[in-house]
């Protein structure tokens, strides 16, 4: 199998990047261990920020989510028996939460992406050993190497999943070195510049 970019994981970071990617014309294959209904039936709380409602509507999902969804202007803390309402709409310039739960953001992304043609492998867990080739585009430089993950995936859940180079010579992993540490320096001052 051989795509432009690898995500691991269906869960709603890896949907919405593959669907983000997709807009900008970069195809993806995601990689889910659990199966389509497993991953759509496994209840879960969601509040979402107006960010996250924002993009979910952009990116064509959020049709279900603006009709469903539960907007929520503000809270209310007791204490000693009396209710204190925090207006976050007021305070927030206008933004509100919405409350609805992750397992129908997981439902909404899945099908957007299977209805635009993204790729999504159900039920295949990545093992220790598994070797993936890298393409890494910095700059004017391209490198290539292959990797293999050093934990079962179920032993990191996911989360930081590291990998080890298996066939990247000295120079391109001084290369690779220098030009990453030069872009997330550019990236970093960049995101300072805009904070």
């Amino acid at each position: 199998m051989q795509t432009q970019v690898g995500i691991i994981g269906a869960g709603p970071a890896g949907l919405l990047l593959s669907q983000m990617l997709h807009l900008r014309g970069i195809e993806s294959v995601i990689i889910e261990s659990r199966s389509r209904d497993a991953i759509e039936a496994t209840i879960r709380a969601g509040v979402l920020e107006q960010s996250t409602v924002d993009l979910m509507v952009e990116i064509g999902a959020g049709e279900r989510l603006k009709r469903e969804g539960f907007v929520h202007h503000g809270i209310e803390l007791r204490f000693g028996g009396r209710g204190h309402r925090i207006n976050l709409h007021d305070l927030a310039n206008g933004r509100t939460i919405t409350v609805y739960a992750q397992h129908e953001v997981l439902k909404d992304l899945i099908a957007l992406r299977l209805r635009t043609g993204g790729v999504i492998h159900f039920e295949k867990p990545l093992d220790e050993k598994l070797e993936v080739e890298l393409i890494f585009h910095i700059s004017k430089s391209t490198i290539r190497g292959k990797a293999q993950m050093l934990f079962p995936m179920w032993a990191t859940q996911g989360w930081m999943q590291p990998f080890r180079f298996v066939d990247l010579s000295d120079e391109n992993r001084h290369s690779l070195d220098i030009n990453l540490k030069s872009f997330l320096g550019e990236t970093a001052k960049g995101a300072a510049a805009g904070a």
